[in-house]
């Protein structure tokens, strides 16, 4: 058991913690995050950002503020990248960025932040697979480490959303749109 964790043979991690600042160095330790980082160049913290509303629809400004300061003392050769993209249609994500509290966590912590939906994308292809035999997904997403940090929440189609439903954020909608609207945020 190190720092609380016994990870040796679990993915769960369970620990009484009372705030952001203790329980994102215990989970992230916990995931074994600083020995994951060691060789990569980038990584991109990927929050649930798909709408300008406050939490808990969207990913706390604070906890992706507490990931960013763990990388930066565990990490610190790593560029780090906030970024996802929007599902509204009246509206970019940088507009997100700034309503929820992002635009000043990345100056003060000195990260970049990305609009995904603005980034250039590439094709993939997967032989054998019938639903998305091809998918397009933003090149710096692919050259990237990719960290999630999804909102865990109720959804009137899947039951939770958890990470997967964060991925859709991923998804340019230059590709993906139809009719004027994807429903990233459906």
């Amino acid at each position: 058991m190190k720092d609380g964790v016994d990870n040796k043979n679990s993915s769960l991690c369970a620990a009484h913690i009372t705030t952001l600042k203790e329980s994102v160095p215990l989970v992230l330790n916990g995931a074994g995050l600083g020995a994951l980082l060691k060789g990569e160049a980038r990584v991109i913290i990927k929050p649930n950002l798909v709408e300008a509303i406050m939490p808990p629809v969207t990913t706390p400004v604070a906890l992706v503020g507490e990931v960013v300061k763990y990388i930066q003392e565990n990490a610190p050769h790593i560029e780090i990248i906030i970024a996802d993209g929007t599902g509204s249609l009246e509206y970019d994500t940088t507009y997100v960025f700034k309503e929820l509290g992002y635009l000043e966590m990345s100056r003060a912590l000195g990260v970049r932040l990305v609009d995904l939906n603005e980034e250039e994308s590439v094709l993939l292809e997967i032989d054998g697979c019938t639903r998305w035999p091809e998918f397009y997904l933003p090149r710096i997403v692919m050259d990237s480490f990719l960290l999630s940090v999804p909102v865990l929440k109720a959804h009137t189609l899947a039951g939770v959303t958890l990470t997967m439903k964060n991925m859709v954020g991923l998804a340019p909608p230059s590709r993906y749109q139809q009719g004027g609207h994807w429903r990233k945020s459906a």
